[in-house]
């Protein structure tokens, strides 16, 4: 072969690329952000794991499950805010009395002269699912519910959840006073009363119960009718299809 064939065939040839060229290149194709930078004998193994996107209903599970685990959370964290708030320090000097002014949550220490109330209502509301406190306005009704009954529930292990009859539709006012954000959790947001509240009274521990302390209940009647019959259709679906484990004071 003469040096011109051999020179002709050798500017002919297509290069073969090496074993770090074609990993080089296998490597661009996938969704990598970086570089590797290997010289003479340096060996990189990489692995990449590449998860298939989720389906719709697939999608639609991870947000429920997300959800529930924020209620559980949120549980939990209740339990905590409620004795941190009960546990809390009052003024020891100055005048017991609040007048006009209810009772706090943190004033069980000096709240006294209600035993006996106090007593006959933790026994109506054990044997009873649902309790009506009845009363004149100003008579204490409040003060009773958050320096007596809460305190004495969470002493027990019981969840108290003290929602006010305001405007606010039932489930609402219940779903926010745990989740603050229920409006933005669609799953729990559309859930159904009844499912959020056995939901709740299932995380407890057992042989323990969900209170749930209706104030300023004389102020329901004060609506007009249609909000009243919403009001009681309501109410009246979840106390028939609520767990056992449940209380409701009126």
């Amino acid at each position: 072969m003469s040096p011109a064939t051999a020179n002709s065939k050798k500017n002919n040839a297509t290069p073969r690329k090496s074993k770090h060229d074609e990993a080089a290149q296998n490597l661009s194709r996938q969704n990598l952000v970086g570089g590797i930078a290997a010289s003479d004998s340096a060996r990189v193994n990489i692995r990449q794991i590449v998860h298939p996107p989720l389906s719709e209903i697939a999608e639609e599970r991870e947000r429920q499950k997300s959800e529930l685990e924020m209620l559980q959370e949120a549980i939990a964290q209740k339990f905590s805010d409620w004795h941190r708030l009960i546990n809390s320090t009052t003024p020891i000097a100055g005048n017991p009395y609040l007048f006009l002014q209810p009772f706090g949550f943190s004033d069980r220490t000096r709240f006294f002269g209600r035993e006996d109330i106090l007593s006959e209502l933790m026994r109506q509301m054990r044997g009873n699912l649902g309790t009506f406190l009845c009363g004149n306005h100003g008579v204490g009704k409040t003060s009773l519910i958050k320096a007596g009954l809460v305190p004495s529930l969470l002493a027990r292990g019981h969840l108290p959840l003290v929602i006010s009859a305001t405007r606010e539709p039932l489930e609402s006012s219940i779903k926010k006073y745990l989740l603050p954000n229920a409006d933005n959790l669609q799953f729990l947001k559309t859930m159904s009363l009844t499912g959020f509240i056995r939901i709740v009274a299932s995380a407890l521990p057992e042989g323990k119960k969900l209170y749930v302390l209706v104030d300023d209940f004389e102020e329901f009647f004060e609506r007009e009718e249609s909000e009243r019959d919403a009001f009681h259709t309501e109410w009246l679906r979840c106390f028939n299809g609520a767990c056992p484990n449940v209380r409701w004071l009126f």
